[in-house]
């Protein structure tokens, strides 16, 4: 149910916008090509973006990271801000919800920044979409309120009836039908006061779809039937087809056939004058069934095999098998079972349910039945003659058989039982050896550490010292000796400085005394700011972390910021270190050369092997996008 429903809501979208994408991404690469200035290509680029990310997620993908890197080399804040939402609509479209929220937060703090509230209030509801997809309603409320509250504080009506429209396909997917249908009456009110007739039809549309949902036909038809009047009057032909479509189904339910079929040849006529072949997989198959239950037997094969084929090339399998049913159905009707079955062989395997081939089955073992009880009829007479003894044995066989049988399922069970506790212990041997590997590694590097503070560092000072004190005895016969001696006392200070340096390194006081955070600051404090400048966001980590993930965690960011350093040729690192209810997400991101993660050579260095191999310790995840040229995310979630 919540399937359809989001395919009715999303379909009636596109399908009034298909038209003018087209034009609009042939507008778009006019004026980046005749663009003359850094912020009007910034401008086109994100435009494209937009308006590519539906159907080609790399082109997208590619025009939202030139803005990115075009942005960040004018110092662009408002280019930034699109280019990160950009990208967060590419990772929404691909299913990465990490990678989006990202993205999604990195836009809001340049929106934010700028005051630009419309951006902020589409952000947050774009967030709330992707949890809706995850059918995490809570959290994708929680954003709606947020762009709720902001349209309701800048007064902006239009922005206001989207948020409504999006908290109605909220509630209408977690079936409460009620709210939903409320929050489109409230979108609805808007439109009309601002007479918006072009997304006025629309909310029409998604009202006559809420009604459908709840079985409701007669509202649904009512519905459907003003938004088709609205569509024609602004011209917006591509979604009249659909709501003919929809009127007719509506229609099917009720058993009004004759009625459907008008609504359907009404949908059928505009669809020959369009190269559209959105929702006419439905049309044909839904045409099919009320010319089936009219008789017109030729007429819903042709129908149903048209709507399969479109259901094919669409990949909509739920179509595809509604319309092989129905087929199977009127082939029967018609006597011509052989074809019938191969249809529904079709169906089985699209579907991979059973039930329509059971009904058959059962047909056949009715007959089957039937012939036996004639037989048994014949020998009734020699089945009397079957002796006590006879009964006697099939019984002890069934008996024994029974008892087999148990014995079996135990031994099966007692089998599958020691192959867990084999798997379980293999799991465990091979956690409890990675933990003793890090947990050496860490001893070792503690040992040493101590070992360079304590003994070669204090042997250094008590050098130092003695050649401090001996200064004022020895007796310098030239400034020329006073200047070597003083040297050699500054070696040896360097080389104090050098070692606390390296013991600091291998285990950091701001890691043991302060966490997390604090030691990737003191960490990143000591690079050379004119050799790469490094940002750090942290979040939630007021409380210190177990000793293990903190000291993991500072070991993977260490390596990464120092692949950055060594390998990128960047001049900016962003770090991003979140602690919330779900885990902690780190994202260390870079405007460097970046590489090819296909490419084995590269990607399966030491440094990035050692990446993942701590992160799986800690039972998480890592995610490296990077493509040449456009710089490196390293995205981690505990």
């Amino acid at each position: 149910m919540k399937k359809i429903i989001t395919l009715a809501f999303c379909l009636f979208l596109l399908v009034a916008v298909w038209p003018q994408n087209k034009n609009k991404i042939a507008r778009l690469q006019e004026e980046l090509a005749a663009a003359t200035t850094d912020t009007a290509k910034i401008k086109s680029l994100t435009g494209l973006a937009f308006e590519v990310v539906e159907i080609d997620r790399e082109k997208a993908r590619n025009y939202s990271q030139q803005a990115l890197v075009l942005s960040k080399k004018i110092n662009y804040p408002k280019g930034l801000m699109l280019a990160y939402y950009a990208l967060g609509m590419v990772a929404d479209y691909e299913a990465k919800t990490d990678s989006l929220l990202y993205f999604y937060n990195r836009s809001l703090q340049y929106s934010t920044a700028l005051k630009e509230d419309k951006w902020m209030a589409d952000t947050w509801i774009n967030m709330g979409l992707a949890y809706v997809h995850e059918s995490k309603f809570p959290e994708a409320l929680n954003y709606y309120d947020k762009a709720e509250s902001l349209a309701s504080g800048m007064k902006d009506d239009g922005l206001l009836a989207k948020v409504y429209r999006k908290k109605a396909n909220l509630f209408m997917q977690s079936l409460d039908f009620n709210k939903g249908r409320g929050f489109i009456l409230r979108s609805i009110a808007i439109y009309e006061r601002l007479k918006d007739s072009a997304t006025l039809g629309e909310a029409f549309g998604s009202l006559g779809w809420a009604y459908k949902s709840e079985k409701k036909y007669d509202s649904t038809i009512y519905y459907l039937q003003k938004a088709i009047e609205i569509f024609k009057k602004t011209n917006y032909i591509t979604f009249i087809p659909v709501a003919y479509t929809e009127i007719g189904a509506a229609l099917n339910e009720q058993q009004q056939y004759t009625e459907a079929v008008k609504n359907f040849a009404a949908a059928e006529r505009i669809y020959d004058t369009l190269n559209y072949p959105s929702h006419q997989d439905a049309l044909h198959v839904y045409y099919g069934t009320a010319l089936t239950n009219l008789n017109q037997l030729p007429e819903a094969r042709e129908h149903y095999l048209k709507g399969i084929a479109f259901a094919t090339k669409e990949g909509d399998l739920e179509i595809q098998s509604e319309g092989l049913l129905g087929l199977t159905q009127a082939l029967k009707k018609m006597g011509l079972h052989q074809e019938a079955i191969r249809y529904f062989e079709k169906y089985d395997s699209v579907r991979n349910v059973l039930s329509e081939k059971e009904q058959l089955a059962t047909v056949s073992e009715m007959t089957e039945k039937y012939e036996a009880a004639k037989k048994e009829k014949q020998i009734q007479e020699q089945r009397l003659a079957i002796t006590k003894k006879n009964y006697q044995l099939i019984g002890a066989a069934g008996i024994l058989m029974a008892l087999g049988l148990l014995v079996y399922s135990y031994y099966r069970r007692y089998r599958l039982k020691k192959e867990k506790e084999l798997q379980a212990a293999i799991f465990q041997q091979q956690d409890l050896a990675t933990k003793a590997v890090m947990e050496a590694e860490e001893t070792e590097r503690q040992r040493i550490a101590k070992d360079l503070h304590d003994g070669v560092g204090q042997m250094m000072s008590a050098a130092k010292m003695n050649l401090s004190a001996i200064e004022t005895e020895l007796g310098f016969t030239d400034p020329q000796q006073r200047l070597k001696f003083e040297k050699i006392i500054g070696l040896v200070d360097e080389s104090c400085k050098e070692v606390r340096a390296v013991s600091h390194n291998m285990m950091p006081n701001a890691l043991l005394k302060n966490g997390l955070a604090n030691a990737i600051k003191e960490f990143i404090d000591k690079i050379d700011s004119n050799v790469i400048k490094v940002s750090l966001h942290s979040e939630g980590l007021k409380e210190r972390l177990e000793a293990n993930t903190e000291i993991v965690l500072y070991r993977v960011i260490q390596e990464c910021v120092n692949n950055v350093i060594k390998h990128s040729g960047a001049t900016q690192l962003d770090i991003s270190l979140i602690k919330d209810s779900d885990g902690i997400s780190a994202t260390i991101e870079d405007n460097g050369r970046g590489f090819d993660t296909s490419n084995k050579s590269k990607f399966g260095g030491m440094g990035l092997k050692n990446i993942q191999t701590r992160v799986e310790y800690l039972k998480g995840s890592v995610e490296f996008d990077s493509t040449p040229g456009h710089g490196t995310v390293v995205s981690i979630h505990i």
